[in-house]
């Protein structure tokens, strides 16, 4: 870490001290009227794929690791509005963008470290193939399966690569074109 930084958390930690005992301000951050509106909509699209992943039955570490990222956005935009002007701190639709923009690459990077970690489930695929193979319903069609993978925080040509690769070909059954059925 630069000096920079370091002098930044120092001051930020003795204002907090200080705080706490009764002797200064805390630090205030000032929000613009379109960083918040940019803010709730995040906020709402986080919670809207959070919850399309609950109801997709997702696994549970995919569940959980959603909850704990939830906490992350704010912090982010306020961790950002502080680097940006540590003196006077503005939360601005650009320092909500970039957060959204972090929080989303921090989303994905955990998903794919904590499904690598867990490795392969019970039907002897790959963590994300198996994700994908629980997630989907009984009888489906490939836009179901790139909804799926949009949901899981995949590349939306997962399902179509395995099953170009075949790594499915015992799991499902082509019943037409376009539609499969779990066996």
């Amino acid at each position: 870490m630069c000096g920079d930084w370091v002098q930044l958390l120092e001051h930020l930690y003795r204002t907090g001290l200080l705080y706490n005992a009764g002797e200064i301000n805390p630090v205030e951050i000032s929000f613009e009227p379109a960083a918040k509106d940019a803010y709730r909509f995040y906020y709402k699209e986080n919670l809207k794929d959070a919850n399309k992943r609950i109801l997709s039955k997702a696994e549970q570490y995919i569940i959980g690791t959603e909850a704990k990222m939830s906490a992350y956005f704010p912090r982010l935009v306020q961790i950002l509005a502080i680097i940006n002007d540590p003196k006077v701190p503005v939360i601005t639709k650009k320092v909500v963008d970039d957060a959204h923009c972090l929080y989303k690459y921090f989303a994905k990077s955990t998903l794919g470290i904590i499904a690598k970690i867990s490795e392969e489930i019970n039907t002897g695929l790959p963590n994300e193939l198996e994700l994908i193979y629980q997630a989907l319903p009984e009888i489906f069609e490939r836009k179901d399966a790139v909804e799926v993978c949009k949901r899981l925080n995949l590349s939306e040509q997962k399902f179509e690569t395995a099953m170009r690769r075949k790594d499915f070909k015992d799991l499902f059954k082509k019943i037409k074109y376009g539609t499969y059925q779990k066996l």
